[in-house]
């Protein structure tokens, strides 16, 4: 992951809350211009993804890509 301000590419998490079942928030620095931002990761069926060769001279690895458009409505439970 790069940093969204600077595009540097080392990161660090500083914290990370998993109080919500498959959902984790991340509070992420950047190690160059230390700008910091929040990353939700959340569990997804896994028709949703296909998984493109980066190098076709290797069997594994890639990258994910969505099958289709995702977005993420996050809300209060108690509304």
């Amino acid at each position: 992951m790069n940093c969204p301000k600077c595009n540097h590419g080392t990161v660090f998490v500083l914290q990370s809350n998993t109080t919500k079942p498959n959902h984790t928030t991340r509070q992420r620095v950047c190690n160059d211009c230390k700008h910091k931002w929040f990353t939700v990761e959340l569990e997804i069926e896994s028709w949703a993804v296909k998984w493109e060769k980066v190098n076709p001279n290797f069997r594994f690895g890639g990258k994910p890509t969505p099958y289709v458009p995702v977005s993420i409505v996050y809300g209060d439970d108690n509304d």
